[in-house]
């Protein structure tokens, strides 16, 4: 059975992936507030799409539904702010 528990040591532990992989586009993740602007998001999308910043996707049960996404440009996809 899938576990989606956020809380466990493997969701930790690709949380961690995740945080290495951003960081070679936003810097040092954690270190302060950074701006997610429009250029940040379009080189996120970008990375995630040649699946150079995906290594915390692997094992996650989201996987497929993250590909569809990236498959379709992030057609859909839409950030909302405060």
């Amino acid at each position: 059975m899938c576990n989606h528990d956020c809380r466990t040591s493997e969701a930790e532990a690709a949380d961690q992936l995740a945080v290495e992989a951003l960081a070679g586009l936003i810097g040092h993740i954690g270190d302060g507030p950074f701006i997610l602007d429009k250029d940040l998001v379009a080189a996120m999308r970008a990375q995630y799409a040649t699946g150079s910043i995906r290594q915390a996707c692997v094992r996650c049960p989201w996987k497929d539904f993250c590909d569809r996404i990236a498959q379709e440009n992030f057609a859909s996809t839409r950030l909302f702010g405060p």
